[in-house]
């Protein structure tokens, strides 16, 4: 990760997103939050500590008890590097390609998101 900090110093927020898969986030996804071990150290947490972050989560289930080990798991993660979850969506019932475009409440509030953290990172004013 230490190749990858001097592009932090330019970051506004982070977005990570995963579906769930069997209870858990990719293998993908674990290994990079994995990687943010280089920054527990107090000569390395400078350059993570009070970004933003938001995650989205999409899986096939409907159920809170497949979903919530992830959410918690970012919720853990994220906050004991000290970086500020400021968003999270969670998107059930998922599962085919292109099943959320039924979904139009969780779009909505997608769409609200990236306005208020366009605006919040100096973009231009959302309606």
């Amino acid at each position: 990760m230490c190749y990858l900090s001097p592009m932090f110093a330019g970051i506004v927020f982070f977005f990570f997103c995963t579906p769930v898969y069997c209870y858990g986030s990719t293998a993908l996804m674990k290994a990079f939050i994995d990687r943010f071990v280089y920054f527990n150290c107090e000569a390395n947490r400078p350059q993570v500590r009070g970004k933003k972050a938001v995650v989205a989560v999409v899986l096939e289930e409907d159920r809170e008890e497949t979903w919530r080990p992830v959410v918690e798991f970012f919720e853990r993660s994220l906050g004991y590097l000290e970086i500020q979850l400021t968003g999270m969506i969670v998107v059930p019932g998922v599962g085919a390609k292109g099943a959320i475009r039924r979904k139009p409440e969780q779009l909505e509030e997608a769409m609200r998101l990236g306005q208020r953290l366009a605006a919040s990172a100096g973009g231009p004013p959302q309606p």
